[in-house]
C-alpha cells in the first residue's frame, strides 16, 4: 500500500471541479497548490481593480477578487523538484464566478500555458506579499460548492532532481477591450494525472 502524503500547500492554500474536496485527501502523490496570496496577479496592487479578501468557506482562507480590469494576466512559478519524478501533472485555476461576473467575457478567450524553464536566479520558499492586508469585505460563499476549476494544461516531470527548472504556470486575457469583473481566484493546484 502507498502510504497517504499530505499535498503541499503554499501559503493559503487551494483545492478543485465542481471541485471535490476529497480529490486532494485521497490522493496519495504529490499535490501543490499555490494559493491566492502568492499567484502573481497583473495589477494586483490596485484596489480598484484587485482585492485579497478573506473568506468563510472552509476550504480557502482568502481569495483573489476581480473587482474590474479589462488586462487580466495571472501566473505561478514553483520549483520542480517539489513534484514526484516521471509523473504527468495538470494544472487548474480554482475560482468562483460571482453574481456579478460579465458572462460575455468566457474562458475559451484566455491564453492558457503550462511549461517548465531552466531557473534564472534563485527561487525562495518565503512567503512573498503580493498583495496588501485589507479589512472590512468577506466573501460569503453561496449555497454549496461553488468552487469551479478550469484546466490550464499539463507537463511531464522526469527526474526533478536532474537539474534545476521550474514549472510556469500562466493565464492571461489582453487582447480584447471588455471589462472583466465579478471572479474571486482561489488557488492554482497541479495534481498528478
Amino acid at each position: 500500500m502507498i502510504p497517504r502524503r499530505p499535498p503541499v500547500l503554499l501559503n493559503s492554500g487551494g483545492l478543485t471541479p465542481d471541485w471535490d474536496p476529497k480529490s486532494r485527501l485521497n490522493n496519495p502523490r504529490n499535490v501543490v497548490e499555490i494559493g491566492a496570496r502568492s499567484i502573481r496577479i497583473t495589477h494586483y496592487n490596485d484596489r480598484r481593480r484587485w482585492r485579497l479578501v478573506p473568506t468563510s468557506d472552509q476550504w480557502f482562507q482568502e481569495a483573489a477578487h476581480l473587482v474590474g480590469d479589462y488586462w487580466v494576466e495571472i501566473q505561478a512559478t514553483i520549483n520542480l523538484n517539489r513534484f514526484s519524478a516521471n509523473t504527468t501533472y495538470a494544472a487548474y485555476l480554482i475560482f468562483h464566478a460571482l453574481r456579478n461576473y460579465n458572462k460575455a467575457v468566457s474562458f475559451d478567450e484566455f491564453d492558457k500555458e503550462v511549461f517548465t524553464k531552466p531557473i534564472m536566479e534563485r527561487l525562495s520558499d518565503d512567503d512573498t506579499e503580493l498583495f496588501e492586508e485589507r479589512e472590512g469585505e468577506q466573501y460569503e460563499p453561496e449555497q454549496g460548492n461553488k468552487w469551479r476549476e478550469l484546466k490550464l494544461g499539463q507537463f511531464h516531470c522526469n527526474n526533478p532532481d536532474q537539474n534545476q527548472q521550474v514549472v510556469v504556470v500562466y493565464v492571461k486575457e489582453t487582447d480584447d477591450y471588455k471589462e472583466k469583473r465579478g471572479l474571486l481566484i482561489a488557488a492554482i493546484q497541479l495534481r498528478p494525472i
